[in-house]
């Protein structure tokens, strides 16, 4: 993963991670995010754009950051992910319901605009 790159609309932070989704870059993309939510009652969009390939880890930490988000009150949406990403997150986390897929950016702020909730706990 390249670069983590953070937008903010409204109550929503979108983050970009890039490349590899895997231990290391996994780490690095939780401890920016939680920076990055934790004073504020916002909601999260990982945009799967630009990753091209994720370990199993990287499977485990989106699992791990719906739940963690859950508890911090927040929600998860998935934007963009690439049919092989989703279709493995789906089966690795368990992750087909209650968590939001779309399939750009825009659909899944669009979505929280609307006051849908994503994955709010198991």
């Amino acid at each position: 993963m390249n670069a983590l790159p953070f937008e903010s609309r409204d109550d929503t932070v979108i983050v970009r991670p890039k490349g590899r989704l895997s231990v290391k870059e996994g780490q690095e993309l939780l401890g920016a995010i939680f920076a990055e939510v934790a004073p504020l009652p916002r909601d999260v969009i990982v945009d799967l754009s630009g990753v091209n390939d994720m370990s199993s880890w990287g499977f485990a930490l989106i699992c791990g950051l719906a739940r963690k988000l859950a508890l911090m009150g927040h929600s998860l949406r998935i934007a963009a992910p690439s049919p092989f990403v989703r279709k493995y997150l789906e089966l690795f986390t368990g992750l087909k319901q209650p968590v939001e897929y779309h399939d750009t950016r825009d659909d899944a702020l669009r979505a929280a605009r609307l006051g849908r909730h994503g994955f709010r706990g198991f």
